[in-house]
């Protein structure tokens, strides 16, 4: 593998076009929902294996419909096989290994094995490598005083995995991705799990049939108000559909107004998409920010101080301060290399038996399962993504791509939502004790959405004609 790499416009997506594709991801969702119905697991897994060729089929023949077909799976395949540990496989992690694999294989045998070329991409290795390295270093290193139960080493690989295909799913998106035919598909199908797994809630439906849980509407809000907001070539009828889009998804979050980590990220990736719509529409918006602040401080001190202290968040043994400082104290034998994925939960049972729990944090975990090392590439992988999406879209704009320009500061919004939801919980790297595995359902959304601003990246430094 060689990099720096040229962004490779041509040969990605020649074959873009292949009609097979959304029958072929079609066919993945009734073959999910026969094994989700399937009453024995060797019917659930010949049916699995079968959606699984199917999928590698499609991302041998083209990575971008395969990373359709993944959000697909995401949104709407209820399939789980147990792994023995209470953390099961959900259909989309086994749907992204077998895209990753089948696109490393395309670019071996194409004799073409280059990815993307952007900041993002050494630090995002590093995070991985740094990953591998704590698991091997924290099971050369077990403390003899920790109980480690056999099956765990299958817990920490299976966290492992859920890192790698995660950071597989961006560079996927970055170095194939290159026209917005591609991007328009996904945003269209983000938009209908979001729409309809809201909708369930709102009337009470069985809202577990689509997954729209964790940052899903933060996603679908930035991203549709981005369209809104920046696309000045939108027409006033899809416009409107937008901004439907993202009010609608906004309500739901907010009949759950104690769910911070849900409303407060959403609120702020639409301040960042109207700051970025020009000077005096920054100017605007800050004003109406401080007034709603001023007005709504009641209201805002009950939700952030008296009902998290009497939940427990802010108060008591519980409170998030006490959980971070328990976590960060069962890595003090390795702060460098952490204890590996999953590591400091075995410590935390072993040494803090009653108060054993989570940390709660995205940072805090990584630091504790990749130690300083890991949480230094993994800030700077934060920053690159900022830079890049910036960057990004002030090229797109500046060149008069409207659309282009309106996905990059919709997901830009969005990554600066997930930087803070990260401070509040695990909503993008899922910890296989708390979210558990299958939270990649809803994860994997924001690492496609970062790999959808390094796609544009490489886009906005290529012919005009190459982006349509």
């Amino acid at each position: 593998m060689t990099l720096p790499l040229r962004p490779a416009i041509g040969r990605a997506d020649r074959s873009d076009s292949v009609a097979l594709w959304p029958l072929l991801s079609l066919l993945c969702l009734p073959l999910a929902a026969l094994a989700g119905m399937s009453a024995t697991r060797s019917l659930t897994l010949v049916i699995l294996g079968v959606g699984g060729m199917a999928v590698f089929a499609l991302g041998v023949l083209s990575p971008p419909a395969a990373i359709a077909g993944l959000i697909l799976a995401a949104g709407f395949a209820r399939v789980q096989l147990g792994t023995g540990t209470g953390s099961p496989l959900v259909a989309s992690l086994l749907v992204a290994l077998a895209i990753t694999a089948a696109w490393i294989l395309r670019m071996i045998f194409g004799r073409n094995l280059r990815i993307v070329n952007s900041p993002v991409t050494f630090p995002l290795i590093a995070f991985v490598t740094m990953n591998v390295l704590s698991l091997i270093w924290s099971r050369a290193t077990l403390d003899p005083r920790i109980f480690v139960p056999p099956t765990f080493i299958r817990v920490q690989v299976a966290a492992l995995m859920v890192v790698v295909l995660s950071a597989a799913a961006v560079l996927m998106v970055g170095s194939t991705v290159r026209r917005h035919y591609w991007l328009k598909w996904y945003l269209g199908i983000l938009f209908v799990i979001g729409v309809l797994h809201e909708a369930l809630i709102v009337v009470h439906g069985p809202d577990h049939l689509v997954m729209g849980r964790g940052l899903i509407p933060m996603w679908c809000i930035c991203l549709a108000a981005g369209q809104a907001v920046i696309n000045t070539r939108l027409p006033a009828w899809a416009r409107i559909g937008m901004i439907a889009i993202s009010i609608f998804c906004f309500y739901g979050l907010l009949t759950h107004q104690d769910w911070i980590s849900g409303w407060l990220p959403a609120a702020l990736s639409v301040l960042i998409v109207f700051l970025l719509r020009g000077r005096a529409t920054a100017a605007v918006t800050l004003i109406v920010a401080s007034c709603l602040l001023v007005v709504l401080w009641g209201t805002i001190y009950q939700i952030f101080t008296v009902d998290k202290v009497q939940q427990g968040t802010l108060g008591g043994d519980t409170k998030r301060t006490a959980l971070w400082e328990r976590t960060l104290a069962t890595i003090a034998p390795s702060p460098w290399l952490g204890s590996g994925p999953a590591g400091y939960a075995l410590a935390e049972v072993q040494f803090y038996p009653n108060q054993a729990l989570s940390a709660h944090s995205n940072y805090i975990d990584v630091i504790a399962e990749s130690g300083v090392i890991g949480l230094t590439f993994f800030v700077w992988f934060l920053g690159a993504t900022l830079c890049v999406g910036y960057r990004a879209q002030r090229r797109l704009r500046r060149t008069g791509d409207a659309f282009g320009g309106a996905v990059a500061v919709g997901a830009l919004g969005g990554v600066v939502g997930i930087i803070l939801a990260m401070a509040l919980g695990d909503w993008v790297i899922p910890f296989v004790y708390n979210q558990t595995i299958a939270g990649f359902d809803y994860t994997i959304e924001t690492w496609l959405g970062i790999g959808m601003l390094v796609a544009l990246d490489a886009i906005s430094r290529a012919p005009a004609a190459e982006a349509v």
